[in-house]
């Protein structure tokens, strides 16, 4: 375990060159190809990658920091973020929604953090996060929501820091939740609700204190949380309810201290 005066939020990466002012939209592979050739590496307010036809994007390999958000939403076409490789900064949010086709995240290999958000929702294709595996910092929330076919979130293994809300809901295929052995806080709630798919959450060993409330409710195929034997302390609400599958509660013997209600049916 991680002593919790030794959590604290990683310094972000830095990188240098050619600001781009303002917010870039592309809507076809010329106008993502014109960036670099322009010679820019830094977005100063937003990256927005909304309804177009493209099906990757291959051309922003020079690509560095983006100070605003990053919003890849609704393309039916794209399959991947090739293109993204070389993205080590986002200094808001990361938001990827609606996009039919996406099947993975590899392309996002040097991003190591998220100044607010990472949210992933209603994504039809994508199978896990692999890809994502740099990431230390995201300085508020997660959210996954609403991924169907999205089965593990493992490949975050390299995450030790979230500032807010972890919040994992409605991924009907998700079966495991492994892969955070380096996170040993979470500063605000944390949420695995309605996985209808998810048996087991090992590889949370290494939790060890939730400052908020942590819900684990209906997630039908649950057999064990088994993954919270490390937990120590909750400072609000502690519920397990509605998971009809679950045998025993033996991941909650470490426990000691919850400080709101403590909900277990």
């Amino acid at each position: 375990h991680l002593m919790r005066d030794q959590h604290e939020l990683p310094a972000p990466p830095t990188c240098g060159g050619t600001v781009y002012e303002g917010t870039f939209s592309p809507k076809n592979s010329g106008q993502v190809r014109g960036f670099c050739d322009n010679g820019y590496s830094i977005i100063s307010e937003d990256l927005i990658v909304n309804q177009t036809s493209l099906t990757s994007l291959a051309g922003l390999e020079c690509l560095c920091e983006v100070r605003g958000d990053v919003k890849i939403s609704r393309n039916t076409t794209l399959m991947n973020l090739t293109g993204l490789n070389n993205l080590r900064l986002i200094g808001e949010n990361l938001i990827v929604s609606f996009n039919n086709s996406l099947r993975n995240f590899d392309a996002l290999s040097s991003l190591s953090w998220i100044g607010e958000d990472l949210r992933v929702i209603e994504e039809s294709s994508l199978a896990n996060m692999a890809g994502l595996s740099a990431l230390e910092a995201i300085g508020h929330q997660i959210l996954l929501e609403g991924n169907r076919t999205l089965r593990n979130i493992g490949a975050l293994s390299s995450l030790v820091w979230v500032g807010d809300a972890f919040l994992i809901k409605d991924n009907s295929s998700l079966a495991s939740i492994s892969g955070f052995n380096n996170l040993p806080r979470l500063t605000s709630h944390f949420e695995v609700t309605g996985n209808r798919s998810l048996r087991s959450i090992e590889g949370l060993d290494a939790l060890d204190m939730i400052e908020g409330h942590a819900l684990f409710n209906s997630n039908s195929s649950l057999q064990s949380i088994n993954g919270l034997q490390g937990l120590r302390e909750v400072t609000s609400n502690l519920s397990i309810n509605g998971n009809r599958s679950l045998r025993n509660f033996n991941g909650l013997l470490g426990v000691q201290d919850v400080g709101g209600n403590l909900s277990v049916r």
